[in-house]
């Protein structure tokens, strides 16, 4: 009741004259105080019509504030593309019709970002990572200065080792021959089993006769059986070559004049023998009356003893 005469700020109402025309009469303003009764519902009310005076000035106010509809109709503004500024870019602007290829962008972006000369730009590099040329070169220059001559120290040994299964051509270029091999695997038996590994897989046959050849002929000695014996473990090599080398090995036994050498090296060869045999690397049958003659004319050591022994129970 108290909001509705609140509203009410003034009263009209119509009558009409003698001559049917209608006036309209405006009554004074009477304020809603007057229709309280009790000194709470007049502060109630004095509340609410200072409440509403407010919120009157304010939306007047936003009112005048507001800026004014605009005329022109609405429509969709899409996202511009990304600009490529191709300024000191190397490759030339492509054309409207031609693709443009999203590295070149990317590049050409990161213009603005080295404004310094003379380089106006970034690059996008790969993580920098060994020199293999330079790594390739010193290994070269390892094998063909130090490796025929003498041992390696154990850094340029490991460092050829990691080198030449990835870089197979060093073998060539290093300079070995069917000639040099022994001089190899005297000094560095190691490096000459990778070199014959290579050799024997990626070389034709003739060739592979040559450094075998050379191989099995070569003077016995323990790097020469151990890298015989490696070779043949890894099945690389021909049974062929490795009978050759049992009777190299065998007849060099019986020429040498030293007696302490001359023991030293049986040992050696009855060693090589039993493992050869135990692996199954050897057909022994096809060597039987060799072997068997060379542990009857060493028996007074112990190894050939114990090779005897073995023959007799295959």
């Amino acid at each position: 009741f108290v909001l509705a005469v609140h509203s009410i700020t003034s009263i009209l109402y119509e009558d009409q004259d003698s001559e049917g025309a209608t006036t309209t009469t405006s009554l004074p303003y009477v304020s809603p105080l007057v229709l309280t009764h009790t000194p709470s519902e007049r502060k109630q009310l004095e509340a609410l019509l200072a409440a509403s005076r407010n919120r009157t000035e304010e939306s007047e106010l936003d009112t005048i504030l507001s800026p004014l509809d605009s005329l022109a109709p609405p429509f969709p503004r899409p996202l511009p593309p990304t600009l490529i500024p191709f300024m000191g870019y190397d490759a030339a602007p492509a054309e409207e019709d031609e693709p443009q290829n999203t590295s070149d962008a990317v590049q050409s972006e990161l213009i603005w970002l080295t404004p310094a000369y003379p380089s106006l730009r970034f690059q996008l590099m790969a993580e920098a990572g060994p020199d293999h040329d330079a790594l390739h070169r010193e290994v070269l220059s390892i094998l063909s200065t130090k490796a025929f001559e003498v041992p390696l120290t154990p850094s340029d040994h490991s460092q050829v080792l990691a080198a030449l299964p990835h870089a197979p051509a060093l073998v060539r270029e290093s300079g070995l021959t069917p000639a040099l091999l022994p001089r190899l695997v005297e000094h560095n038996p190691m490096v000459a089993m990778e070199c014959l590994k290579h050799i024997l897989r990626g070389s034709e046959e003739e060739e592979q006769n040559e450094y075998l050849s050379a191989l099995v002929g070569m003077d016995m000695s323990l790097h020469s059986m151990e890298v015989v014996n490696r070779l043949a473990m890894q099945q690389v090599l021909h049974p062929e070559y490795i009978h050759l080398f049992i009777l190299n090995c065998i007849t060099s036994c019986e020429n040498i004049p030293d007696r302490q050498a001359q023991n030293r090296l049986v040992r050696l060869v009855c060693v090589f023998l039993q493992s050869l045999i135990r692996n199954k690397l050897v057909n022994v049958d096809d060597l039987y009356y060799e072997v068997q003659s060379f542990c009857v004319d060493f028996s007074r050591i112990r190894e050939a003893a114990s090779l005897f022994k073995m023959l007799k129970t295959l």
